[in-house]
């Protein structure tokens, strides 16, 4: 399942950045999608991880009271390296789960802006700086005026 995820966001990663859509509204809304099952692959990755974790306790769990050997069956893993290895898994999945709610969190806050919106930002802003230099200079020049017309 997460093979499936991993590969539906890479193909429709790939979807998304080399198809020419012009809409921007669009792009935003693909890039929107692409983060969702984004956020989708890196659950079922860490659910993945956290089972392997857990199956791992079953089988240290199991070999404590099945003997390896059938002849030596006095044999078998003691309680404090089981405890070890519970405790290493339990901190383990504790970080991971740690690092996929961090990721979660600053996936879903992060806003896309596709890059003809950032160039009319940046346009706009010249625009009015531009304008705002000429109103200036205009404004300059009528008090230029207004002063050699008053002697």
């Amino acid at each position: 399942m997460t093979w499936l995820f991993l590969l539906t966001y890479l193909i429709y990663g790939f979807n998304v950045y080399v198809s020419n859509v012009n809409d921007d509204r669009h792009r935003v809304r693909m890039v929107h999608y692409l983060r969702m099952i984004g956020i989708a692959t890196l659950l079922m990755a860490g659910a993945t991880c956290l089972l392997g974790i857990s199956q791992n306790f079953i089988v240290h769990s199991m070999i404590k009271f099945t003997p390896i050997d059938k002849q030596n069956a006095t044999e078998s893993i003691d309680d404090q390296t089981i405890f070890q290895a519970n405790l290493i898994g339990n901190t383990i999945g504790m970080f991971l789960l740690c690092y996929i709610l961090s990721m979660i969190y600053l996936m879903a806050r992060m806003r896309y802006e596709p890059w003809s919106m950032r160039k009319r930002e940046q346009i706009e802003k010249q625009l009015r700086a531009t304008i705002e230099k000429a109103m200036a200079k205009l404004e300059a020049e009528e008090d230029d005026e207004k002063k050699s017309i008053k002697v």
